[in-house]
């Protein structure tokens, strides 16, 4: 497993567009995507503040989480946007498991909601109690959802067949954004 602090100045790994992008260059990308197809980006306000992509390999589309509005955005294989899911509050992190999208929202405490992966419909919200603001997740084969804890710099561990239970790690790096296991 392995964890990232947040820093603007500091590149961080994500898996993404079938190799390892460092979010440096996935801004880059996201911003040439914006400057060169303006019309079909800004005119219709799709992106706000974009905080997290993850390939969908199952739909065959991107799914782009936005922190100001908190929508999830879903871009299909022939370049269509369209506004898959939307928070009430903040959309950070994200993550796909089986039939799911998990996604960090920003409530008091930290809680991760959980998305029907086909259509986008609200399943339930798993409230972590004692938390801070929750954001980057990840998955193991063991079916857990390691979610970090960005307030409190912890990585929580969190069994998806009993998502009451779940397990504190601390003393990881300030202000944890991102995790993925490997």
């Amino acid at each position: 497993m392995k964890i990232f602090s947040h820093h603007p100045l500091e590149p961080v790994e994500s898996v993404l567009f079938g190799g390892t992008v460092r979010k440096s260059n996935l801004l880059l990308i996201i911003y040439l995507v914006i400057l060169y197809n303006p019309s079909s980006i800004l005119a219709q306000g799709y992106f706000n503040k974009p905080e997290c992509v993850i390939y969908d390999s199952l739909y065959s589309r991107y799914l782009v989480s936005n922190v100001e509005d908190g929508r999830v955005i879903a871009i299909d294989s022939n370049g269509t946007y369209s506004v898959f899911w939307t928070s009430p509050r903040y959309a950070l992190g994200s993550c796909l498991k089986d039939e799911y999208l998990y996604l960090s929202v920003d409530y008091a405490p930290g809680a991760v909601v959980v998305l029907n992966r086909e259509t986008g419909e609200f399943v339930r919200k798993i409230i972590l109690y004692g938390t801070g603001q929750t954001d980057g997740m990840t998955t193991d084969s063991s079916g857990n959802l390691y979610v970090v804890d960005m307030t409190n710099s912890w990585v929580l561990k969190i069994e998806l067949d009993n998502e009451d239970n779940y397990t504190i790690f601390a003393g990881v790096s300030a202000s944890p954004q991102d995790i993925y296991f490997d």
